[in-house]
């Protein structure tokens, strides 16, 4: 149903008593008051009966005095409901009100979800009782009506808002009341200032009555009016209070001071002839507009020309002020020219025309307040910067030292949130003092204008170097690039250091900025550049913030993003828990591939430390051996970390444990990677016998030594099993004749698997038959092995299925050739293997393309 359609009826069934009191115009004032977006979504009922319980509030109203409450409507106590909390203020209708009630709830970060404002004519008895909502007739009193839903506030905070709220609307009433009063007061001010004004040079005393007269017509609103006795020291005549400035109590400067207590600039001003002062009060206004209000002070002069009096008006310019061109106001006006004529520029000049428009352009505020040298000063530095991407800083100290202005000059297009509050907390810093306002103008300029109000404590005011101030904030406005840039030319050269600039410098995107250093990406460039080749590049470190067991990793791949489901199992296997991990996308400017950055955070499975600076690059090589399916990924590669073993040297325990697994050992894999794992050292002792043993250049340590020191350290195992399996491999190491392990390739590569021979009669618990040897192959892609039953021996070499026991059966076909070739040779010799990637299509010959002949 339409609301006006639901109203009519509602208000039809009005009782009498509420039709003669003029509910009707009340409620239809209220719904015509609600804006049409929120009226076309409201709900009928609810609006009638907010009306209804607002026509109900304002039936009684203490004359001189707002009706104020909070609350949240209850269907049983008030006639409606609603999901927000309500603000109700009925009030003689003034200046100011909704502003100043707006201002408050902003204040306090409250949400304003609807505001109705409907101004009525009343009629009250002498008690304050309505009689009736007149219609709009002579003699009725007009009423503002406020009704403000709001987000909803505890019981407490309604309390504490209500009573907040009627201090407000107190001195708008102030404020209102006494405007005719304070007006009449500066005319006053004026014709005494005309009458003994006479010493003060001619044009000084027109444009001082030219401003006053300015001010007075509808520029300035007055909210406050003290006069000050000058003769002895700062003296309020508290009798003389008007507006806000009534109560004896409210402060305009600190006025108990002496003559010789004042701030040097305020008894400067006191003792200097100039007739006006024009500035910024401590205070925030908290009517109208949420800033610091304005004083204007008038000088009281005796027959002699002494200043005795000071006549402070207190209050706001209004916006007309704000919108008047500087050459028109007065003060302004006689200041600009001055500066001007000083600067001395060809009236048809590029400069001259450009010192215009930063003068009009100039904060209102600051121009009625700067001094003329410091107006000059900071124009002409303005206009020098007009072509120029540079950092200027300009600042102006409060002469009663309770606030810096601070005029910042950023490049436009660097201009943003973040950098604005670095530069807040610089100025902050050097000023000794906090934030108090600031304001932005982003214009067609080169160059971003941010103003900030920095309060301070008279007194305390610190000595700013503003050079140095300058540079630092010119530090922070440069950007990441900017930076980077920097660090890359000073790191590989100027020529080496633009190109990867150009190339890499604008590549990164703002998740890596936010979480990165330059430092770290002049690193990352490198690393960058090196994926961009084709192979994965690694990075395991530290950060310095980081706990002994935690660390980070980065990965570069390019092309493709790393699948998660890929790296996550090969790092666990590398004894590392991932605990996140943020991918970044770097694309070149020069259009090439692109490359991923995967950052993951780490931590040691164990919770031991993990020995970064030392093992790091073991880690590198291992993981990308695992990547590159040149080493397996399994238990074993904790032995990078915990052990300090390379993925070659944990390939012999790896080749070792598979030809374990194939003799029948008890144990699973992961059973032996685990003692391994558990006695670290022990497994990094194997490994070195075993280099000692086999290094064909004798450089890897002496065996005997080792060998002893092994003995004594399984001796310490605590575990049998661990025991067992620690002498299982000794065993095997001792039983090796020989070993491929320091072969290279044509390349001078080691080569990709590993091979060694093996005397079979010196191997424990090896099942019977024994060959006379037998040599065993190890690599990702295929395990073989080779029985011989003796030097003079005859066999072939089969592709096995069987992959968990392929020896058992090979065992089994050279006990059958012994048997079969006894004629031939004495004893028989049998090879076989198992490929363990097979293609996933073509089967064998997939592989060979010939069938069995593979090796």
């Amino acid at each position: 149903m339409e609301i006006s359609a639901y109203l009519d009826r509602r208000i039809a069934d009005l009782s009498d008593t509420l039709a003669k009191a003029g509910a009707e115009r009340l409620i239809r004032a209220y719904a015509s008051g609600i804006p049409l977006a929120d009226l076309a979504e409201a709900d009928p009922e609810l609006v009638y009966g907010a009306a209804l319980g607002l026509f109900a509030f304002m039936r009684e109203r203490q004359p001189g005095v707002p009706s104020i409450r909070v609350f949240d409507p209850d269907l049983d106590r008030h006639g409606w409901v609603s999901s927000h909390s309500v603000v109700e203020i009925v009030n003689d209708d003034m200046p100011f009100l909704v502003d100043s009630v707006a201002m408050e709830l902003a204040r306090r970060g409250i949400k304003v979800h609807l505001l109705v404002h409907p101004v009525v004519r009343v009629d009250r008895d002498g008690a304050g009782m309505l009689r009736q909502v007149t219609a709009n007739g002579a003699g009725a009193l007009q009423e503002s009506v406020m009704h403000v839903e709001i987000d909803r506030q505890p019981v407490e905070v309604q309390a504490q808002l209500a009573a907040t709220l009627a201090d407000i609307l107190g001195q708008v009433r102030l404020a209102v009341a006494d405007w005719r009063r304070m007006l009449d007061t500066l005319w006053a001010g004026v014709a005494e200032f005309e009458a003994v004004a006479a010493k003060l040079p001619a044009d000084e005393k027109q444009e001082t009555l030219a401003f006053l007269d300015w001010l007075a017509d509808n520029h300035f609103t007055f909210l406050g009016y003290r006069r000050f006795d000058l003769s002895k020291g700062v003296v309020a005549d508290s009798a003389s209070g008007l507006g806000i400035l009534s109560d004896a109590g409210a402060h305009v400067f600190d006025e108990t001071v002496t003559l010789a207590d004042m701030p040097v600039e305020l008894r400067a001003f006191v003792q200097r002839p100039d007739p006006l002062m024009v500035t910024k009060s401590a205070r925030h206004a908290v009517i109208h507009r949420p800033v610091r209000m304005d004083i204007i002070g008038l000088k009281q002069f005796d027959a002699k020309g002494r200043v005795v009096g000071l006549h402070a008006f207190l209050g706001l310019f209004t916006s007309a002020a704000y919108n008047d061109r500087p050459a028109q106001i007065p003060l302004l006006r006689r200041k600009i020219a001055r500066v001007e004529a000083r600067a001395d520029f060809n009236k048809s000049g590029h400069d001259a025309k450009a010192l215009v428009n930063i003068l009009e352009t100039y904060p209102r505020d600051e121009l009625f307040q700067v001094s003329e040298d410091a107006l000059f000063e900071t124009s002409i530095g303005i206009l020098h910067l007009q072509d120029r991407q540079r950092v200027a800083v300009f600042l102006r100290n409060d002469e009663f030292e309770r606030f810096v202005s601070c005029l910042v000059f950023v490049p436009r297009d660097r201009y943003d949130t973040p950098l604005r509050l670095a530069i807040t907390a610089m100025l902050e810093e050097a000023v000794g003092g906090t934030l108090d306002a600031f304001y932005t103008q982003v214009a067609d300029l080169p160059l971003a204008r941010l103003h900030f109000i920095i309060r301070t404590t008279p007194g305390h005011l610190l000595r700013v170097d503003a050079p140095a101030l300058e540079m630092r904030i010119a530090d922070a406005a440069r950007t990441w690039y900017e930076h980077l840039q920097d660090a890359l030319v000073q790191t590989h050269g100027e020529a080496a250091g633009l190109a990867l600039a150009r190339r890499w410098g604008r590549a990164f995107p703002a998740s890596y900025r936010e979480s990165h250093g330059v430092l770290a990406a002049v690193a990352d460039v490198g690393r960058i550049q090196a994926a961009s080749g084709g192979d994965i590049v690694l990075n395991l470190y530290r950060p310095v913030e980081a706990e002994p067991y935690q660390g980070r990793l980065k990965l570069y791949r390019s092309g493709h993003p790393v699948p998660l489901s890929g790296i996550l199992p090969m790092l666990e296997a590398m004894g590392l828990v991932v605990i996140a991990e943020v991918p970044h996308e770097i694309v070149p400017a020069s259009g090439g591939g692109t490359v991923w950055v995967h950052d993951f955070e780490v931590e040691s499975a164990d919770g031991s430390p993990l020995d970064v600076a030392e093992r790091r690059d073991l880690f590198h090589d291992a993981l990308a051996a695992v990547w590159r399916g040149d080493a397996d990924s399994d238990g074993f590669n904790r032995l990078v970390l915990s052990a300090g073993l390379s993925w070659r040297e944990i390939m012999v325990l790896r080749a070792y444990t598979k030809y374990l697994r194939q003799t029948g050992i008890t144990y699973s894999q992961a059973y032996i990677e685990q003692a391994l794992s558990g006695n670290a050292d022990m497994a990094a002792a194997l490994v070195r016998l075993f280099l000692a043993i086999f290094d064909p250049k004798g450089e890897s340590g002496d065996g005997g030594h080792i060998e002893a020191s092994l003995l004594a350290g399984l001796d310490k195992v605590v575990s049998a099993d661990d025991d067992r399996i620690l002498r299982r491999f000794l065993n095997l190491i001792r039983s090796t004749l020989r070993t491929n392990y320091f072969q290279t390739d044509g390349g001078g590569r080691p080569k990709a698997y590993l091979s060694f021979k093996l005397d079979s009669k010196a191997v424990d618990e090896l099942p019977a038959p024994r060959p006379l040897v037998e040599v065993f192959v190890y690599s990702p892609r295929v395990e073989a092995i080779h029985l011989r039953g003796g030097k003079v021996a005859r066999g072939g070499i089969r592709w096995s299925d069987r992959r968990e026991d392929f020896r058992t059966e090979i065992l089994g076909l050279m006990k059958a050739q012994m048997v079969k070739n006894a004629v031939i040779v004495p004893v028989g010799a049998k090879g076989g293997f198992v490929v363990k990637r097979p293609p996933e299509t073509g089967g064998r010959r997939g592989v060979s393309g010939r069938g069995h002949r593979v090796l």
